[in-house]
Order: structure tokens, then C-alpha cells, then sequence
């Protein structure tokens, strides 16, 4: 009997997985097919506006929603073929959202709501250099991470972890690497 019940309770979790794994699915290849059939103009406004809800919009949900979003366009479209332009709007969107979402002062790092948020900027930067590669590498090093004043064993400290570190070691590191910076800058 209990062998009955525990088939047909993994079933039932199976079948849900299988059925949000649909959904995801068909969720982003909807909103592919409906940016671009709005044209390239359109399509930057659409990304333009889910960096500002992962920026601007102090609200944790919502940022730990935008920055998901980002990062599952940038698991998508992040090899440069699929919609021109994107490699270049992660340089100029995505990667300046996942600093500066992190440095604003709505953004309380001692919330868990914050960290779950916290979290999903870590991943989009993990999906972004997985994309990008050195290419990724060389920008953060040479360009983005100096313009933000940022010493240079900071800089060489946070691409240590994003290479090398695991997701939850990554995360953990964000914490405090983003605490360090709000205290000294």
C-alpha cells in the first residue's frame, strides 16, 4: 500500500515538473516570437524595462524576477546568433544591473528575501560568463570593474569566484563582497 501511495506521489511531482518545465518553455519562446515580431526597437524597450524592474523597482520579488528573466535571455540569445544586438546589451544592461542593483540602498542585505535576489544576480553573471566566456572576463577585468572604482584585489577577488566558485559559495561571497563595498564606498 505505502509503495502505491509513494509511486503515485513521485508521479504527481514528476508530472508537475514535466508540466512547468512546459510552460517555461512555451513562456520563452512566446516572448521571443513576440519581440521579434516587434521589431528590434521594440524588443530593446521590453529589455530595457525588466533591467529597470531589476534596478530601480526596491521591491525583492520583483528584482529576483527581472534578474531570472535576464538570465534565462541570456541562457537563450547570450551566443550572439539568435537576436543581433543582445551581446551587446548584456555588456551595456545586464551586467551593470547585477552591480548596481546590489549597491543601491534600498537593497538590504540583511533580508532573505534581498539575498534570494542577491542569489539570482550571481546566477545571471554565472550564465553570462558561461555565454561569454573571456570575452566576459576581459570586460569585467578591464572595463566595468574599474569604472566602478573598485581596487584592483577586489576585482581580482570577484573573478576568482565567479570562475571558480559553486553557486551557493558564489552567493555567499556576493553577500559580503557587496556589505565590503556599501560600508567603503
Amino acid at each position: 500500500m505505502y509503495v502505491c501511495m509513494y509511486a503515485c506521489v513521485i508521479s504527481v511531482v514528476y508530472f508537475d515538473l514535466l508540466m512547468l518545465s512546459l510552460i517555461s518553455f512555451l513562456y520563452h519562446y512566446t516572448f521571443l516570437c513576440t519581440c521579434l515580431a516587434l521589431g528590434l526597437e521594440n524588443t530593446h524597450q521590453i529589455l530595457t524595462t525588466l533591467v529597470q524592474g531589476a534596478v530601480d523597482f526596491p521591491d525583492p520579488p520583483t528584482q529576483k524576477t527581472c534578474f531570472a528573466c535576464l538570465r534565462r535571455l541570456v541562457e537563450v540569445w547570450g551566443d550572439g546568433q539568435t537576436l543581433a544586438g543582445f551581446d551587446n546589451f548584456i555588456y551595456d544592461g545586464i551586467v551593470p544591473a547585477c552591480f548596481l542593483a546590489p549597491m543601491k540602498s534600498t537593497f538590504d542585505l540583511r533580508d532573505a528575501q534581498t539575498v534570494i535576489a542577491l542569489g539570482e544576480t550571481g546566477q545571471t553573471m554565472k550564465e553570462v560568463l558561461s555565454k561569454r566566456g573571456s570575452e566576459c572576463l576581459h570586460f569585467l577585468q578591464a572595463e566595468y570593474l574599474p569604472s566602478l572604482q573598485l581596487p584592483q584585489d577586489s576585482i581580482h577577488e570577484y573573478l576568482q569566484h565567479l570562475q571558480h566558485c559553486d553557486q551557493k559559495t558564489f552567493k555567499t561571497f556576493l553577500k559580503d563582497f557587496f556589505m565590503h563595498l556599501k560600508q567603503h564606498l
